[in-house]
């Protein structure tokens, strides 16, 4: 009984964390800054500098775990209703999610981390544009000034390092805007009619995305790069240190598509440019980077702009949930009323009831 008791309380956790923002917000930033330390240790302390094939392994390992957990486990039922315009999607998804990791990748050898978080500031922007244009969603002027406000405080982190190249800019903003577009096809395969549970999604996603990662790596070098530096590398530890990113990578794709599921594509992007200027602000005190005041005002300006972002956005929700209590309680109350009023009308006697009354008066 104890056993039950503890396993139904355990449930009842998890679908209540499983079910919050906040909880997803918190769980998305922690895996991906610490993904994003691994992959650097990954390249700098192992000498592996095959960025595409990383990210293939871990589209690999993506699609085991989908294996054991629908097919092996089967924890999870197999979705037979998909529609073929969600398999369209899923499939546009894998594309945009392979393009936008070459984007980042491309734009990190011609520009700064500083410039690319700069630019990346854009994206919160660039996601509502496409969120008002494809998913026909509203944007209030307050939710535009605040995703200005991050973008400023961002900026203002990085601007003391800035180093421009054009050819780095136009990748960086080919970057947000595929960015953008990921995000906003994940919410739209995740959410209303046709939407799929996230996993599934990752099941179907990850191996579209394993064969694009792996023939972009074949046409940039890296299968060949990597034959031939195979003997000079540490092999057990690169692949210990490969291994422990690609299951990091799991979790977090998992930590994406349902936060994404629960919030919207713009509250992701707001997400990630909290993650970034956190970084940037960890940068300076684990790594003893110079910190000017300017860039410390950015951070504040940032973390601030973040704060109202999400003060708007649960603040709305929990107005269009009080609405709709009200009218719930309006529709309780209007029943209530007819169901009062029922006595009276049941009460009235009509001429059949009375002649069966006399009826039975009479065999007294």
């Amino acid at each position: 009984m104890k056993d039950t008791a503890a396993s139904k309380s355990g449930n009842g956790l998890w679908q209540a964390l499983s079910h919050s923002a906040l909880f997803w917000v918190f769980t998305w930033i922690a895996l991906n800054i610490a993904l994003t330390i691994l992959n650097k240790s990954v390249f700098q302390f192992v000498n592996f500098q095959y960025p595409l094939i990383l990210s293939a392994s871990h589209m690999l390992c993506t699609y085991v775990f989908c294996i054991l957990i629908f097919h092996v486990f089967k924890w999870l039922p197999v979705d037979t209703t998909i529609l073929p315009s969600t398999i369209r999607k899923i499939q546009m998804l894998s594309l945009l999610f392979t393009l936008n990791i070459c984007a980042g990748n491309a734009s990190l050898m011609y520009t700064t981390v500083s410039l690319r978080e700069v630019v990346r500031s854009l994206t919160p922007g660039i996601t509502l544009a496409f969120s008002v244009w494809l998913l026909k969603k509203s944007a209030t002027k307050e939710a535009i000034g605040s995703l200005a406000v991050i973008a400023g405080g961002v900026i203002l982190t990085t601007i003391t390092e800035l180093d421009f190249h054009v050819g780095g800019f136009i990748i960086l903003i080919i970057g947000c805007v595929l960015a953008s577009l990921k995000g906003v096809m994940t919410n739209m395969v995740l959410v209303g009619t046709g939407a799929v549970h996230p996993l599934y999604v990752l099941y179907l996603m990850s191996p579209l995305a394993l064969v694009q990662m792996l023939a972009m790596a074949a046409m940039f070098g890296e299968v060949t790069g990597l034959m031939n530096a195979w003997d000079s590398l540490p092999i057990n530890l690169c692949a210990a240190m490969i291994l422990g990113t690609a299951v990091m990578a799991f979790f977090l794709n998992v930590a994406n598509f349902n936060l994404n599921k629960i919030t919207s594509p713009v509250t992701v992007s707001v997400a990630g440019s909290f993650k970034e200027t956190l970084t940037i602000g960890l940068a300076f005190v684990v790594f003893k980077n110079k910190a000017t005041p300017l860039n410390l005002f950015g951070i504040f300006i940032a973390l601030t702009g973040t704060g109202m972002y999400h003060y708007l956005a649960h603040g709305r929700k929990h107005e269009v949930e009080s609405k709709k209590d009200d009218e719930q309680k309006s529709t309780d109350d209007s029943w209530s009323a007819v169901t009062v009023d029922r006595p009276s009308i049941n009460n009235e006697r009509g001429p059949q009831e009375e002649l069966l009354d006399d009826n039975r008066k009479g065999r007294a």
